[in-house]
């Protein structure tokens, strides 16, 4: 029996947007005709060989794809938007628009009030002002998103990160946890909640002189 898969159009035009490929090159990579490119890219249903093909042709070496990588499971999406932000950093909002809603939230939660950067940030230009933000602000020393739970459209990751004070490079190095949970709505990205360590950010910003926790 022929098993059909429901493609994520967008997730599917993200990776292809990535790899510079129009709709025909890719066809042409994947051994398809550009017809089925189409019927992906539209959110319809294919044949799991075919899917499989489309992935194989999206993947690289450093990031292979499955055809379950291209679905509407929220998992497959999340982690596509988390591979973007591994690769492009601060770009990361406009390299990954197709992902989103285009009312998408990007919340950030702490239990600090004096942490003034938390706070509700809209649309792929709030996404984008805030990330930049935080990379003029910080140097990533390390980024590790190695643990994934999903419940229902909901996928959450928890995310190990070593940071330094940009302005200060002789500073200590702060080791703390970000926790983004994923609300995934048709097959798009409409809301991102970071729940942070807020004690290890308290005592960080307080120890490194010049940094208020101030978001511009």
């Amino acid at each position: 029996m022929r098993e059909d898969m429901h493609c994520n159009g967008g997730l599917i035009r993200h990776y292809r947007k990535q790899l510079k490929l129009t709709q025909l090159q890719l066809a042409v990579k994947a051994g398809l005709s550009e017809r089925v490119v189409r019927k992906a890219e539209n959110d319809e249903l294919l044949r799991a060989d075919s899917l499989e093909l489309l992935a194989s042709a999206l993947g690289t070496a450093a990031m292979p794809l499955h055809a379950r990588d291209l679905t509407s499971d929220p998992l497959a999406i999340a982690q596509a938007y988390m591979r973007s932000y591994l690769q492009y950093g601060a770009d990361s909002p406009r390299q990954s628009e197709d992902l989103f809603a285009p009312d998408v939230v990007m919340a950030i939660h702490t239990d600090d009030a004096n942490l003034q950067f938390a706070g509700d940030f809209h649309g792929v230009d709030g996404i984008e002002k805030m990330i930049r933000y935080a990379y003029a602000q910080f140097t990533h020393v390390k980024k590790d998103f190695g643990r994934w739970s999903v419940n229902g459209q909901r996928a959450v990751a928890l995310c190990e990160e070593v940071l330094q004070a940009t302005a200060s490079p002789d500073s200590p190095l702060l080791h703390t946890w970000i926790l983004p949970e994923y609300a995934v709505v048709g097959g798009q990205i409409s809301r991102i909640d970071n729940y942070i360590d807020s004690i290890a950010w308290s005592r960080y910003l307080v120890e490194v002189n010049g940094l208020s926790g101030t978001f511009p």
